[in-house]
């Protein structure tokens, strides 16, 4: 990819490191195609003159080099030179629409490989704002901080094309300020289905065909398989690893030093969540929060798994040998489907062209949708037209075949189950729950400390920002 040609301030020049230049697959030898106008002009006294002729280009993007602010450096992973393997993910898809549209619309682009807010403002005010953004749980500190700018007038386009949900759980003061689409699908359990038979537990697959999938089930289970086996008082076997579930259920809040908290969301969402949390971690000791590597958790909790075909249902793990299947989470309330891994996408204040920050990103979320969501969404997703991503979706095809037909040969491959999880999440919208500013991932203090007492008058100081975060921030 060509260098940028735009010159950022020399504040964010000394904290940043612009990697990975990408290219769009155009060397820029394109003839221009121009269309022309006839604009019949009348003189003073009435004749008309000579017709003259404007030239209208139908490439108005033409010459032009954007900057995607986006947190993993795509080239080294993704390139040419890559030697990149197949994965269902958006960033590698991502890296492919953007050479698409950039060779469609004889355009370049560079990347601002970093998450880094700081230099996101620093671009910003220096009058260089990126063109895109994409990252997780930056909404609405961006907007906040007046470094995300409303698109409103494409509203009722996106909404039309993706749904309203993904607009409106961007919207912040009355203003839209992105998509937030869950790329990865549906929130999974992925667990060793050959362990809990082996030890004769009733598996969620089990409970899922009975129409019983609760998170009273998961508690069962947790408890029935977390085992001392040698009984020299550790554990060889737990539960449920969770260090994941707060992307799926709610934001965790930070506990400061001096025993303050950062926010304070009591929703009894949050809430449920939490009194679950700390009975099974701290009381029961069936959950972990962390990743135990001298014994065998059993069930975890995962943003990766699509859901969408049988070889994400049920596998074998090429590294332990056992069997795994996954199943939708339990869902918090009766009808719902619980999707994960929001990917706030933004314009930021200050990109050089708004009607193209848009086009890549429609271009971008559709290539992505149908990715992710195959059966969803009619739409042709990458067109292959770079060397680059019509290897990749041969690769992708041939992988998904290959895959598909050694789970289907699979002695444990129950196709009623695959139905039964098809048929579920095509009946069930999509949830999809807001993200928080200045929350930390670190979920230890509903672990240690019961929290059946509203955390609001545990730490009375914060009674308002809670109030302000739950009117502004808590979508039903």
């Amino acid at each position: 990819m060509k260098s940028t040609k735009r010159l950022f301030a020399a504040a964010l020049a000394a904290s940043m490191l612009l990697t990975s230049l990408a290219g769009c697959g155009n060397d820029g030898s394109q003839e221009n195609t121009q269309s022309t106008t006839t604009v019949t002009t009348t003189s003073t006294d009435g004749a008309s003159t000579e017709p003259a002729t404007e030239a209208v280009d139908e490439k108005p993007y033409k010459g032009m080099n954007f900057v995607i602010m986006i947190r993993d450096d795509m080239e080294s992973r993704y390139g040419p030179d890559a030697n990149a393997e197949f994965k269902n993910d958006h960033y590698q898809t991502i890296y492919h629409a953007l050479n698409e549209w950039c060779l469609e619309n004889e355009a370049t682009w560079s990347q601002l490989a970093t998450q880094d807010v700081n230099v996101l403002m620093s671009a910003v005010a220096a009058g260089q704002g990126p063109d895109l953004y994409f990252h997780y749980y930056q909404f609405p500190l961006l907007p906040n901080l007046g470094l995300a700018q409303p698109i409103d007038e494409y509203y009722d386009q996106l909404a039309e094309k993706y749904g309203a949900q993904y607009l409106d759980i961007m919207n912040y003061k009355g203003s839209t300020y992105g998509v937030h689409l869950p790329f990865n699908g549906y929130g999974s359990m992925v667990y060793y289905r050959d362990v809990l038979e082996e030890y004769g537990v009733k598996t969620p697959r089990e409970y899922f065909m009975e129409g019983n999938w609760t998170w009273d089930a998961v508690r069962e289970i947790t408890g029935e398989i977390t085992k001392d086996l040698d009984g020299d008082g550790a554990l060889d076997m737990v539960g449920l690893g969770t260090n994941y579930i707060h992307r799926f259920w709610a934001p965790f809040q930070q506990v400061n030093e001096d025993g303050s908290l950062t926010s304070l969301l009591n929703t009894d969402r949050n809430m449920y969540l939490y009194q679950m949390m700390y009975e099974e971690h701290t009381v029961n000791g069936t959950w972990t929060h962390a990743n135990i590597t001298d014994c065998l958790t059993v069930m975890t909790i995962q943003s990766q798994i699509t859901l969408t075909d049988p070889s994400s249902i049920v596998w074998e793990d090429e590294a332990t040998g056992h069997i795994r299947e996954a199943v939708p989470l339990p869902p918090y309330e009766e009808g719902e489907a619980v999707s994960v891994n929001l990917f706030d996408s933004m314009v930021p204040t200050g990109a050089q062209n708004l009607d193209a920050s848009i086009s890549m990103l429609d271009y971008l979320l559709e290539c992505c949708c149908e990715v992710a969501f195959p059966d969803r969404y009619d739409f042709v997703g990458l067109r292959g037209t770079t060397e680059e991503s019509a290897a990749y979706l041969e690769m992708a095809k041939e992988g998904y075949q290959a895959r598909v037909e050694k789970t289907m040969a699979m002695p444990e491959y129950d196709a009623a189950y695959v139905d039964a999880i098809t048929e579920y999440l095509g009946d069930k919208a999509i949830w999809s729950d807001a993200t928080f500013s200045g929350v930390s991932v670190d979920g230890k203090v509903f672990w240690q400390n019961p929290p059946s007492t509203v955390l609001a008058e545990i730490y009375p100081v914060h009674q308002a920002q809670c109030e302000t975060y739950n009117s502004l921030y808590i979508y039903n």
